[in-house]
């Protein structure tokens, strides 16, 4: 990975009873720079034309009322985020899919059909 080369596990990686498989995805995106939601006070910056951000009726100057978890939005595919936002002194909750462009991918899977007992690496 150092060396900038994709580093893929094997499709077993994770044990017996599960594959890899390829996936198409969508790459997590805010939509606008991640430090808006660090700074104080949380004013959107860099708000991406197009994004799904912009599209749910987000602006540039925003002022983000509460903080943000990210950990979930970025690990969950489908879900959304929901930001509290004043602007010329009226209060707007906007909720989006903070997602941009498809992606080639991989995921594992279990296979069907394989009982617990079979999948651990230990058993011959």
């Amino acid at each position: 990975m150092l060396a900038g080369e994709l580093v893929l596990p094997p499709s077993d990686a994770f044990g017996p009873c599960f594959r890899r498989q390829n996936a198409q995805m969508r790459r997590f995106e805010l939509g606008f720079d991640r430090e808006s939601l660090f700074d104080q006070p949380r004013i959107v910056a860099g708000l991406v034309a197009g994004s799904e951000a912009e599209k749910a009726g987000i602006r540039e100057g925003d002022l983000i009322l509460q903080p943000v978890p990210l950990e979930k939005a970025q690990s969950e595919p489908d879900q959304t985020l929901t930001l509290e936002i004043s602007r010329d002194d009226e209060l707007i909750e906007v909720e989006y899919l903070p997602r941009g462009e498809s992606v080639q991918g991989y995921l594992w899977e279990r296979i069907d059909g394989e009982p617990d007992s079979e999948c651990s690496r230990e058993n011959p």
